[in-house]
């Protein structure tokens, strides 16, 4: 195996300085992103069944370059919980039934009256180590623990509002 030490690498200037790197081969550079998948939500989606889950709508894919890459996912979900409720955002991958929780955001008390229309934006970042090449789904869910009134996901009495989410593949 060959191997070449330089102290800095630049392409030619009739190239426009860049180097390319052959098809079929790979440059290994850790920390640094290899893509980004960003979506936006903002179609609202209530919950009024205590003791249920349900998607938010807020949802990305994406399809590792390597299997050793990890994904950090960051999220920005709205939401609204009517009532003296106590709920939860919870950031999963796959699907509900697969039942793969990644983080969970409880809000500490509820609100006091559902007239209430503040909308909350809850921020969640997690780093996860898929190991797959193949398309992995982060989403976030919406939980009422106990019965109050109900809790909206992008949409309030207030209005409507956008969640985010951003997915970075970040080489290893």
């Amino acid at each position: 195996m060959s191997r070449l030490i330089v102290d800095q690498l630049n392409g030619r200037e009739s190239s426009s300085n860049t180097i390319t790197v052959a098809a079929g081969h790979t440059l290994s550079a850790p920390g640094h992103v290899i893509q980004v998948v960003n979506v936006a939500y903002n179609t609202g989606v209530t919950l009024s069944a205590a003791g249920s889950a349900v998607e938010t709508g807020l949802a990305a894919t994406i399809t590792p370059k390597s299997n050793t890459s990890k994904i950090l996912v960051l999220a920005n979900q709205n939401i609204q919980v009517g009532g003296a409720s106590y709920a939860q955002i919870v950031l999963r991958k796959g699907t509900i039934a697969s039942n793969t929780i990644l983080a969970i955001m409880s809000s500490p008390e509820g609100y006091t009256n559902s007239t209430d229309t503040k909308v909350n934006t809850i921020p969640m970042c997690y780093e996860d180590s898929p190991a797959t090449t193949s398309a992995t789904r982060y989403f976030c869910s919406m939980e009422l623990l106990l019965a109050g009134s109900a809790m909206y996901a992008q949409t309030s009495t207030g209005g409507t509002s956008v969640s985010t989410m951003t997915l970075m593949e970040i080489a290893q």
